[in-house]
């Protein structure tokens, strides 16, 4: 993305364009304080505009000039009115902003903006007046599909990817009520998030029907613009979760903790901080009988919910090859990391899986510890790996690790 910055040059906005620029999905930011250049720019392939509208020039007509350009265009100004806020924030921008008051989320919203490409909403209304709403999402760079009939709804359901779907009812009605149940009987809420509008209705039951039948969320009309992006923000933070976290188990999925885990290992690398990592895995799983799986997954969570407690927030867990757990720990030196892994081994033969009230099962665990070394991460889950099968050969309940120099 190439941003361009139109404000005063002070300190403040060129600690912005550095901020910026450090993003990845960022090639260039420009800034520049007056109405000509910033009109040569937007004839040009910029495509986020970033305004002070305190700026000679740069008004109602230029913002809109910017929106006709397709350009995205975000409010970074001092001016906080009520009137001219509500007045902007009915164009197709993405944002207004008020300097003074919230002053990084900025940042924050040009992240939100790039991410919003990868996530799709398919709008359906049986509203006549629906530019409003379609300008208010558009402006969020997601990806928009409309659906002008309930069949346009289904099939366009049925061939693209969906991740929210929103949809507008004049007056919600039991027919209204067979769109939503249509819809899961082939997407669980927790694949596919439908948000509904719908105006100010003393018909409870009805909304009521809405919500069992597997509407995610209600927006009541008039909203507010930025409480329509927070709650569609927050279906898709959600869905994420969804998919990067075992329901099972909480821990997370092993894709999530590749990607997630290699930027972890990139930054402790960059800053010279230490980081370890660790495989461990339950003793004798092995030996257990297709009639025992069962027993598996339960001593699985068990042991899940053992490590969630006893690490840190900061330390990515996650299932790793069937019945392994792999543990990523920045800021911890090998020898600090075998010492916190063998905490947990020690803490594991101490808290027995209860089956039953007259029943509980003793098991151990067996893991290998490295530290970054100038790896990547795959190595460093081969090393540990390694480590582990040796803890194992060599009478397991016992942690393996290459002691580092501290």
């Amino acid at each position: 993305m190439r941003i361009v910055i139109v404000d005063y040059i002070d300190n403040e906005i060129t600690s912005l364009k550095i901020e910026l620029e450090k993003i990845a999905q960022i090639s260039e930011v420009v800034i520049v304080d007056n109405e000509s250049e910033a009109l040569n720019l937007a004839n040009e392939s910029h495509e986020l505009f970033i305004l002070n509208i305190g700026l000679d020039g740069i008004d109602e007509y230029f913002i809109n000039y910017c929106i006709n350009k397709s350009k995205k265009v975000i409010i970074h100004t001092d001016i906080d009115d009520e009137d001219k806020i509500e007045k902007l924030n009915n164009l197709k921008i993405v944002d207004y902003i008020i300097k003074s008051i919230i002053p990084r989320i900025v940042i924050d919203t040009v992240k939100r903006i790039i991410n919003n490409i990868t996530y799709s909403i398919l709008f359906y209304s049986n509203e006549t007046d629906r530019m409003e709403i379609v300008n208010h999402i558009e402006s969020q760079n997601f990806n928009l599909l409309e659906a002008k009939t309930v069949k346009n709804l289904i099939n366009y359901l049925k061939n693209n990817k969906v991740d929210v779907i929103l949809l507008d009812f004049a007056k919600s009605s039991y027919d209204d009520l067979d769109i939503v149940m249509d819809i899961r009987k082939d997407y669980s809420k927790n694949k596919l998030s439908i948000v509904m509008l719908q105006y100010f209705s003393n018909k409870k039951a009805i909304l009521s029907s809405f919500l069992k039948a597997g509407v995610n969320s209600i927006i009541y009309k008039p909203y507010l613009k930025d409480e329509l992006i927070n709650i569609i923000d927050n279906s898709f933070k959600n869905l994420d979760e969804c998919y990067l976290i075992d329901s099972r188990t909480g821990l997370y999925k092993f894709d999530f903790f590749q990607e997630s885990g290699q930027k972890i290992l990139n930054s402790s690398l960059r800053e010279n901080k230490p980081i370890s990592l660790a495989i461990i895995e339950i003793d004798n799983l092995s030996q257990t009988t297709q009639d025992d799986f069962s027993l598996i997954a339960k001593l699985l969570e068990h042991l899940a919910s053992i490590l969630i407690s006893s690490l840190r927030t900061g330390d990515l867990i996650c299932e790793y090859n069937e019945y392994k757990v792999a543990i990523l720990m920045p800021n911890t030196s090998a020898n600090n990391g075998y010492l916190v892994i063998d905490r947990i081994r020690q803490k594991i033969k101490e808290l027995p899986y209860i089956l039953n009230e007259k029943q509980s099962i003793n098991y151990t665990i067996s893991g290998g510890v490295a530290g970054k070394g100038g790896y990547d991460l795959s190595v460093m889950i081969d090393i540990s790996d390694e480590y582990l099968y040796r803890a194992k050969k060599y009478g397991m309940d016992r942690i393996e690790s290459l002691q580092e120099r501290e």
